[in-house]
């Protein structure tokens, strides 16, 4: 149940699916940030362990929070429900085990304006809550085209399409009716940044940590990672960089460039882990590398030396 006549600043979304051990302390971090002004939206993505139970106590307890019960759809299926019910000026995402330092919506919330994205700083934690490395922002305001072509580049500042240490407008996301795609897997973040950059002046960064990220040894991207072939969900970024190709033509010349590059990268490491014995997804990544190859090769900023080294990995796949 939601306040009576209460208007919510920030509308936090939290998917969640099997986080019994950390979810608690996930929440708590949130009901307790400096901004009271918070709609929590927990939705249950069809957990198997205590979490739903989890999940309706702690609405129980505070009734900022709502929870939605549903089927397992994945992550961007949860978000996208979350979106739906949300009421905040803002919109931001957690997931649910990691927690937020309690003044993170406080200082998100002092470099707001219009038009903007606001990111902030992110740390990682281990699962003891031990904290590690953080990320390197100095608080500045950056061009809509500079973010851009930062978030395919990847050069000067720490990866920028995580969907958890920004908030965004929901005035930006229903006027142009953006979601996640739940058809994508991996690089559905990057997809969604970019899709709400691309109607935005420019971003804000403030130097303050927003975000504790925690880093779980059975995590998807740490299994990822490890593991030896590629999964049915990995080979969904074929599509999510099929669809960012697409936005950045409309775009710009030069960021769709960038963009095939990237693309470009991202499967060439797929294809060094792919199961030899499985032809289907080779052939699939083989195509794909070669037609983004011939899209880099025509890049007129792209050196001669840039050029050979692409060409080189296209004959050695062979």
């Amino acid at each position: 149940m939601e306040l009576v006549d209460y208007k919510p600043i920030v509308s936090v979304i939290i998917p969640v699916f099997n986080a019994e051990d950390f979810l608690e302390k996930c929440v708590t971090s949130i009901t307790s940030q400096t901004i009271f002004e918070l709609q929590i939206i927990l939705i249950d993505d069809g957990s198997t362990d205590k979490s739903g139970e989890i999940c309706d106590y702690l609405a129980a307890k505070d009734r900022r929070i709502i929870v939605i019960h549903q089927d397992n759809l994945g992550v961007s299926a949860a978000r996208n429900a979350g979106i739906r019910v949300a009421r905040g000026a803002y919109i931001t995402f957690v997931d649910a085990d990691d927690i937020l330092p309690t003044n993170a919506y406080e200082n998100l919330l002092m470099c707001v304006k219009d038009n903007y994205l606001i990111m902030g700083r992110m740390q990682m934690i281990s699962e003891e809550d031990e904290l590690g490395n953080a990320t390197n922002l100095k608080e500045k305001e950056i061009s809509q085209n500079d973010f851009l072509m930062e978030l395919f580049m990847e050069q000067s500042l720490p990866y920028l399409g995580y969907p958890w240490d920004k908030i965004y407008s929901r005035e930006i996301i229903e006027k142009y009716h953006l979601r996640f795609d739940e058809r994508i897997k991996l690089n559905e973040d990057r997809l969604f940044v970019l899709s709400y950059v691309i109607h935005c002046t420019g971003v804000i960064f403030s130097n303050h940590i927003v975000y504790y990220y925690r880093q779980r040894k059975g995590g998807v991207i740490f299994s990822t990672r490890k593991n030896s072939n590629v999964s049915n969900s990995e080979m969904t970024v074929l599509k999510s960089f099929d669809i960012m190709q697409k936005i950045c033509r409309n775009y710009s010349e030069e960021l769709y460039y960038v963009c095939c590059r990237k693309s470009f990268e991202s499967v060439l490491d797929l294809l060094h882990r792919v199961d030899k014995k499985d032809k289907e997804k080779k052939e699939l990544l083989d195509s794909f590398l070669k037609k983004n190859s011939k899209i880099c090769l025509q890049n007129p900023q792209y050196k001669i030396y840039d050029k050979l080294k692409i060409i080189g990995h296209v004959i050695l796949r062979k």
